[in-house]
C-alpha cells in the first residue's frame, strides 16, 4: 500500500501534467494523442502470452552416420 506522501506526490504530478496539457495548441495535442494511441496499440500487442523460441534440436550420433 503506498504511503500518503506517495499518493500526494502522484496527485501533484497528475495535476501538473494536466495543467501542461491544457496549455498546448490543438496541433500539439493531436500529435500527443497520436503518439499515445501508437504506444497503447503496441502495448496491447505485447501484453499477450510471451513468445518462446522452440528449443534447438539436438543432433544425435545416429543422425550423423
Amino acid at each position: 500500500m503506498p504511503s500518503q506522501e506517495e499518493i500526494t506526490a502522484i496527485r501533484r504530478l497528475i495535476a501538473k501534467i494536466t495543467g501542461d496539457l491544457g496549455q498546448l495548441t490543438a496541433a500539439d495535442r493531436t500529435q500527443i494523442d497520436e503518439a499515445v494511441a501508437a504506444v497503447r496499440r503496441h502495448r496491447a500487442t505485447m501484453l499477450g502470452m510471451p513468445r518462446i523460441r522452440p528449443a534447438a534440436t539436438q543432433i544425435r550420433a545416429e543422425d550423423t552416420a
